[in-house]
């Protein structure tokens, strides 16, 4: 390890819900598989592993005289209560690389309710219809609260300074 060079860290993964209820995972970084990543934030090594297993199932399948079975697993049942499907919809987008107490956003969808409202890239969401919003589960659960066509509060810092909005809740049908 005496070239010179930094190596990589490892990366860590956090797993979100977004807007629409589906679970993602991310990394802490804000530049994260973008055009600025750099040979040293590209895990070679993985990225062959993964390729050697696609290549040794692909090989497998074509030389296979019959189709694998498909066997439709939907996993153990769960004692949690599920989660309500947002069906509200507030066009925001958000910037899960934050580490701040709200939910920072990197944009708006153009046209949507927070567009309109005049929320935008760089705000910060600290309430939303009276609830306080500390991160991305309590604003998935504040939304889930929404009524579509009933105009709620959405509280926003920028530049420092709060300021509320009003937002109309548009349907993701």
């Amino acid at each position: 390890m005496g070239d010179g060079f930094q190596r990589p860290t490892p990366r860590h993964r956090t797993r979100i819900a977004s807007e629409d209820g589906e679970v993602q995972f991310t990394s802490a970084e804000s530049d994260d598989r973008t055009p600025r990543d750099t040979l040293y934030k590209l895990n070679y090594e993985g990225a062959s592993k993964i390729v050697n297993l696609f290549g040794l199932l692909t090989r497998a399948y074509l030389i296979s005289q019959e189709p694998p079975p498909f066997k439709l697993s939907e996993g153990a049942a769960s004692d949690e209560v599920p989660r309500a499907r947002l069906t509200a919809y507030l066009g925001t987008i958000p910037d899960y690389a934050g580490g701040q107490k709200g939910v920072k956003l990197s944009g708006a969808v153009e046209g949507g309710p927070a567009d309109q409202a005049g929320v935008r890239g760089g705000d910060i969401i600290v309430s939303l219809a009276g609830k306080k919003v500390e991160d991305v589960y309590d604003y998935s659960y504040a939304i889930e609260a929404l009524k579509i066509g009933e105009e709620v509060t959405i509280e926003v810092i920028r530049e420092g300074n709060k300021i509320p909005l009003k937002i109309t809740p548009g349907s993701r049908d």
